[in-house]
């Protein structure tokens, strides 16, 4: 290479002060268009899809083709028959694009049900022909990977012959240039076609449709050709796939699209398959500072500061660009190769966590004020909140916490002379406003409330064994734990409409992230740190403040359930388990002479700080929401803790009571 074209080469190279491609506000407000266009297009009551029949397709000739094509004998002609299969593919991939509903319907229904998956004797007529004394034991050396020696195409034709030839089709289609995107959307124009004719097709072809998708969706998940790579100003089409698939907080300008992609300290990765090198399956965008980031709007709207000594890796955004990738956990792939890749660049940065939204909780929480709540609602629906027409949606049992304390209660009397008895009707009125933000006094005054429901909210609110937010079910999936609740953190109107300006920090620890986990997927368990435990359990609690006076040494999260009316929490004569908070609700201790614990008491701590045997089975009296302290978490805090000490040996009953008289006051 020339020295000319070396200086050429480094000229067009990106760099933060002098990106290959600038662009405007202008430019981004037509790609904004476009992407709101197709949005349109998307949910007209067609679907988007094609009204007039452009192209010929016929079922029952392809149905004959894909088998011919996959069952043609490779010996044939191996490059003369790949060729055809892949002229195939391509023209499918090409013609698609034209199909109307009931085109692309007849194709799925032909892959799911015509083709379908191979039966037994389909696959028995895939074997060579061998005697029947031998045939168990063959299929069986073959299904474990290997052949008996009286021949060796056996393991071949079975492994062959237990892929559905649906499968078989998209393993083809994925060689090709256009495969994999034609893929994804083919798998979301499923989910569509099975929604809009599930009333109308036979069980068993819904059935059949059904188990497509999970072929679909597992296919992709086991795909090995994904690129991770940061993503940057270099390229127009990725700048603008960027700005045109961003989910979480939508780009405002030029200005803004070039700081998160070029500014200072800030950087955006995605995952990318091998044959779509300008459309990452999922993108994500960080930012590095010195502080847990509380608020989005420095992230978004200035430029950020160089900072000396970063100490935090902050995840704001991440964005799967494609619905038809729905059900695979690439997002969270994507979130360990990031903080993988920006732990190595910032080593001295020891904290990774996200500042993330919280959709549904603006519509849980007027529904539950609307209802008067003094019960704990599961539910995704305000409607389904107040009629519970969702079986899976299970309300629970009164728990008698408002979402007021008395405290509270008066503060808001004295300043808005508003009944105690009427007080979820008054904040629902004002949170109807949509200036209600702008008035400084009020958001003062109900900053504390709003958190704490919030905290319970994300928490506690369950469809069936899962937490109800979707963005907080999938960060505690992946491990994470929620580390802070902030509020008014985004005031833009749709944060305020879906979540009342509410954001989350969710903190991924490397050195608990298995546990945490596995604790969730297993045993529902929310992972919480203390800080953020305090606002659902606001008393006083030694083994709290030691928890949180050790947290530099330490990562030592709280554990959040929800327990069912009548199911027992821990058994007379088992071994201790963990410290329980009681943030709500209330539990029977089965003693000689049983007494019931309710919110602001705790359960656990004798038996666990003395190594004893449970003395009493406790169970829920009522739906009970509480903090679990793991026995090994206890035992590691009591050896560098003097404070503790003071519990070994005492009496429960007698601190319990300091306890609830401290949680409650004169609770509502």
């Amino acid at each position: 290479m020339t020295t000319q074209q070396v200086h050429a080469s480094v000229a067009m190279a990106p760099t933060e002060s002098q990106p290959a491609f600038c662009g405007e506000d202008e430019w981004v407000r037509k790609h904004l268009e476009a992407r709101d266009a197709e949005r349109a297009r998307r949910n007209a009551p067609d679907g988007g899809f094609t009204t007039v029949e452009t192209v010929r397709f016929n079922r029952a000739e392809f149905t004959s083709q894909i088998q011919e094509f996959l069952d043609a004998d490779v010996s044939d002609g191996f490059v003369i028959g790949l060729k055809r299969r892949r002229e195939f593919a391509l023209q499918l991939c090409e013609e698609y694009k034209k199909f109307t509903e009931s085109q692309r319907l007849e194709l799925v229904l032909a892959l799911a049900v015509d083709l379908g998956v191979r039966d037994l004797a389909v696959m028995m007529r895939t074997l060579p022909s061998i005697k029947r004394s031998g045939l168990v034991l063959n299929v069986a050396a073959a299904a474990l990977g290997f052949s008996r020696k009286n021949d060796p195409n056996i393991s071949k034709s079975v492994k062959r012959g237990l892929v559905p030839l649906a499968e078989q089709f998209f393993l083809l289609v994925g060689t090709i240039q256009p495969g994999p995107l034609f893929l994804l959307n083919l798998r979301v124009d499923l989910g569509i076609l099975i929604a809009r004719h599930r009333d109308h097709l036979p069980k068993s072809s819904v059935e059949a449709l059904g188990l497509l998708d999970l072929i679909m969706r597992d296919l992709f998940a086991t795909q090995g050709s994904m690129r991770f790579r940061r993503i940057d100003l270099s390229s127009e089409d990725l700048a603008a796939f960027v700005l045109k698939h961003e989910r979480v907080h939508q780009v405002r300008g030029w200005g803004d699209l070039q700081r998160r992609l070029g500014g200072r300290q800030r950087y955006c990765f995605g995952l990318f398959h091998m044959h779509m090198p300008h459309a990452p399956l999922v993108f994500v965008q960080t930012v590095v500072t010195d502080h847990l980031c509380s608020n989005i709007t420095p992230i978004l709207e200035e430029e950020t500061p160089v900072v000396k000594n970063p100490s935090h890796i902050i995840f704001y955004s991440v964005s799967t660009s494609n619905t038809g990738l729905r059900g695979l956990n690439i997002a969270s792939h994507l979130l360990f190769l990031t903080i993988q890749r920006m732990s190595s660049m910032f080593p001295q940065c020891k904290t990774a966590a996200t500042l993330s939204p919280v959709p549904g909780f603006a519509r849980w929480f007027k529904a539950a004020l609307a209802s008067g709540d003094q019960q704990s609602q599961t539910t995704s629906d305000a409607k389904n909140v107040l009629q519970n027409k969702d079986p899976k949606l299970q309300r629970s049992e009164p728990l008698q916490r408002s979402f007021f304390n008395s405290e509270q209660a008066q503060r808001l009397n004295m300043k808005y002379g508003v009944n105690q008895l009427v007080l979820h009707k008054w904040l629902l009125k004002k949170l109807s406003d949509p200036a209600w933000h702008r008035d400084a006094e009020l958001v003062d005054n109900i900053r504390d409330i709003i958190t704490a429901a919030c905290a319970r909210y994300i928490l506690f609110e369950r469809r069936q064994d899962k937490i109800l937010d979707p963005v907080a079910n999938f960060h505690l999936q992946n491990g994470a734990q929620v580390e802070q609740i902030n509020f008014m953190a985004d005031t833009t109107p749709s944060a305020l409409i879906s979540a009342l300006g509410m954001m989350i920090n969710y903190r991924y620890c490397m050195t608990s992230i298995d546990v945490t986990s596995v604790s969730y997927k297993r045993k529902s368990l929310a992972a919480v740190s203390p800080a953020a435990a305090r606002l659902v359990w606001p008393a006083d609690s030694v083994i709290l403040d030691e928890i949180e006076r050790l947290k530099d040494k330490r990562n030592t999260p709280l554990f959040a359930k929800v327990f069912r009316a009548g199911e027992i929490i821990s058994a007379r004569g088992s071994l201790p388990t963990a410290i329980y908070f009681i943030a709500s609700g209330r539990v029977r201790v089965h003693s000689a002479h049983p007494y019931t614990l309710c919110e602001g008491q705790t359960f656990g701590e004798r038996e666990s700080l003395n190594d004893e045997p449970v003395a009493f089975t406790v169970r829920a009296e009522t739906a009970t929401h509480l903090l679990l302290l793991p026995y090994n978490d206890v035992k590691a805090i009591q050896r560098e803790s003097s404070a503790l000490r003071d519990y070994e040996g005492s009496d429960p009953r007698v601190w319990q009571q300091q306890l609830y008289m401290s949680f409650h006051g004169s609770k509502l």
